[in-house]
Order: structure tokens, then sequence, then C-alpha cells
């Protein structure tokens, strides 16, 4: 399995924006992107702080982790030329434990944020619909799941109210101070703008939600105390706004500074507090510029929280050896089921070996056996099988386990023992007897 992307510690929000997959886009990048690469299988996380395309090549092998790897680094090149330098590419172990701390939330632009969960289960449910999930990566997403719930029950990582909607409402305060009475415009109908709005919504605020499609908008709004909004008041609405958080999947700026400057008089020199939570970015960074204007993106958000987060290093320590120890137990496992076919095809074909030598060499001897002697006979094969494959099975478990090569390691094995015993290739046509 491999992981190629960016997220936050490798890329600024204007380099990961230009990767950024909407929700209805994702059936058809997923397919046009496995197909090009010639993956195996494959899953992609588009989230306001990562990129990421998750993948299992056609045919394990050696090199073909890396190959496959190059291939998507590639493919994610020519998409959004420039991006290459800010890519990372991690393979077999560093894969899955990457994975595992996605999950858990500790690589998250706020660590122990829980968003990163739900958005990880629901690209899963995705490219499950799309049918790009296989064994490798169903067992592998499955396990990461279970280690994020293990972390959350053993640590308290998740515990205090730091996150992006908590810093996004404490800037609000050091703005407005009191937030009562001051009108909050949500831009689109993302998960984290809904919770920045309902924590604002909570403090005294006055809610309105403007999408797209009206239905969607009043739907959200019903779930959150707001006043629905069409598109088109949307404009209009930047005249009475002091809070404006917005989340779309629109590839261009939804808020210029054309659309400030034309409504600025009506304002009465009133600032206006501007949370972009959209990637790409909704509101153009040139408002940043402008007397009165105050815009956090993504990025700014998450530096004011890092400084809130002192007390949950202890618990972060805490789950990150969890991961290591999960991670480990998954590897392990991993290794020793990706040699057991082999094993079960060896036992086969040694089976097969001596049932056909004796039954052979009894023909030649001209010596019958009834049923129940034929019987005892096949169950002594079987049994000088187990004896004889007994310490050699044992001998390539052991050596499937060990992590410290990788997955090449227990690709050669396997690939040694098939080539070795001719495994899986056609049977040879028996001997024909020769009197005696």
């Amino acid at each position: 399995m491999i992981v190629v992307g960016l997220s936050h510690r490798s890329a600024p929000v204007a380099v990961r924006e230009r990767l950024a997959v909407a929700p209805t886009d994702l059936p058809l990048r997923l397919a046009e992107l496995k197909q090009r690469v010639d993956a195996g299988e494959m899953l992609i996380l588009s989230t306001c702080n990562r990129v990421e395309v998750v993948a299992a090549p056609s045919a394990p092998g050696p090199c073909s982790d890396s190959e496959l790897g190059n291939r998507i680094a590639d493919a994610l090149e020519s998409a959004a030329p420039g991006v290459r330098p800010h890519l990372y590419l991690r393979e077999e172990r560093s894969a899955i434990e990457h994975l595992f701390r996605v999950a858990c939330s500790l690589d998250a632009m706020v660590v122990g944020e829980p968003q990163i969960l739900g958005q990880l289960k629901e690209a899963f449910a995705a490219a499950r619909s799309a049918g790009t999930i296989g064994p490798w990566l169903n067992r592998a997403f499955e396990h990461a799941f279970r280690v994020a719930k293990r972390v959350r029950s053993e640590t308290a990582l998740g515990a205090g109210q730091v996150s992006i909607p908590t810093v996004a409402v404490d800037l609000a305060r050091e703005i407005f101070s009191e937030l009562d009475g001051h009108r909050v415009v949500l831009v689109g109908t993302g998960e984290i703008a809904s919770l920045v709005a309902t924590r604002l919504g909570r403090a005294g605020a006055r809610l309105c939600v403007v999408g797209r499609t009206f239905e969607r908008a009043r739907a959200v709004a019903g779930a959150i105390g707001a006043e629905p909004r069409a598109w088109d008041d949307f404009p209009g609405l930047l005249a009475s706004a002091d809070i404006v958080v917005s989340s779309t999947s629109e590839r261009g700026h939804v808020i210029t500074p054309e659309h400030v400057t034309q409504i600025w008089r009506q304002r009465h020199g009133r600032s206006l507090f501007l949370v972009d939570l959209a990637v790409p970015r909704d509101v153009d960074p040139r408002l940043a510029e402008m007397d009165g204007v105050f815009l956090y993106n993504v990025d700014d958000l998450s530096q004011v929280a890092d400084a809130a987060l002192a007390d949950r290093r202890h618990e972060a320590e805490k789950a990150d050896a969890i991961v290591a120890e999960e991670t480990e137990s998954y590897m392990r496992r991993a290794h020793a089921e990706r040699i057991t076919p082999t094993l079960v095809a060896l036992r086969e074909h040694w089976r097969k070996v001596l049932e056909a030598e004796l039954e052979r060499s009894l023909r030649a001897e001209h010596v019958p056996l009834e049923t129940g002697r034929k019987e005892a006979v096949q169950r002594a094969t079987l049994a000088a099988v187990e004896k004889l494959l007994h310490a050699p099975t044992e001998r390539l478990r052991a050596w499937a386990k060990e992590d410290r090569c990788g997955d090449w390691h227990t690709d050669l094995l396997v690939r040694a023992v098939e080539e070795l015993f001719q495994l899986g290739e056609p049977e040879a046509a028996p001997e024909k007897n020769v009197k005696r």
C-alpha cells in the first residue's frame, strides 16, 4: 500500500487548493486516476488540510509500490504543474503508520480535532461505492478505524476546547468583544463551517445560510437555527454582515475586493471578519490588505490553535505509542497473510506428488488396495506431508513476519518458494507405466 499527497505540513493552502477534489467530482476523478496509473485499488481523501491518494498495486511485488507511487505523483503533477516538490510518498509500513496517524487526528492541523475521522470514513465509503476498494485497502482502513476508536477510549487526545471552530469564535470575540446581536452569514454548507456558525449562534449571533441550492441551505439553516437565503441574495447580505464564514466547493473566489468595495459605504466603518474554510479558497487573499477587514484561512486558524495545544502534547505521545503498537501488529499479520496462500499451495503440491508416486508404484507392482486400506494410505501420505513441511512452513512464516526489510522481503520469499517448487504451473503429464 502507498500514500501519495500533500497536507498542511508540506504545502500552503495556495498549493493544496490546486489539487482539491469536490465531493461531486470524486467518483469521476477516482475512476480516471485509477485507470491512468493502473492501480489495483484506490481512494482519494480531499479535505481543507490535505489531498492524498491511497492505493495498492494490481500485482504486489518488490518494485510495484514505488512504481505506482511515481505514476501517481506524475499524474498529480500533470493535473497541477508545480505541486511535485510538495508531494510525499509513503510506502508499506510508513504508509500504514501514516494512515493510522491521520485517522487518530495526530496529523491533523489541530491535533485531536475529531472531524478528520468522519472525513476519512466518507472518503472510504465513496471509494467503495465507486468500486475502487479491494481486500488490501479494506483491511487497512477497517484497522485504521479501530485504532482511532482505541485512541479515543484510552487517551484524552480530543479533550478540551481547541479546534478550528473554537479558535474562529475566540477570534471573533477579540474583534467584536460581545457577539450578541451580530450578524453571521454562512456561505456554503460544509461541516466545519456549520460548526463555526453554530458556535457563533450559541454566543448570541444572528445566523443566515446561503447556498447554491436553496433546499440544502434551508436544511442546514433548520439544523443550526438560522435563516435560509438564496444564493443571489449574498452580495447584498455583505452590507449588513459582521462575520462571514465561507466553505463552498467553488473553483473561483466567491468573495472579492470588488464585492466589499461596492458595499463598504453602507457599512459605516464597521469591521468585517471573514473566515475562509474552503480549499480552494473562497475569499480573495487581497482582502486581507483592506482596512477594517480581518481575514483568516485554515492555515491562519491552525497557527492560532497551535499555541493552545500544550496540554494535548502528553496525550499525543500516548496516542503515538498506540499507533506504533498497532502498526507493528498490522504489518506482522499482513506479512503472514501474504505468504499463507503460497504455503497452502506448497502443501497441496507435495500431497499430490506423494499420492501420485504411491499410486504409480502400486500399479507397477500390481498391488490392489481395497477402499479402507486406500484411505489409510492417503491419511498416512497427508501426515507425511505435514511432518515434512512443518519446519519449513514455520520458518517461512517467521521470516515473513520480520518487518525490518519491508513488503519486498515477503514478496521475495513467496516468489522463491513458487519458483523452487513450480507452484501454479501446469502439472506435468503422468509417466506411462512401463512393463518390466
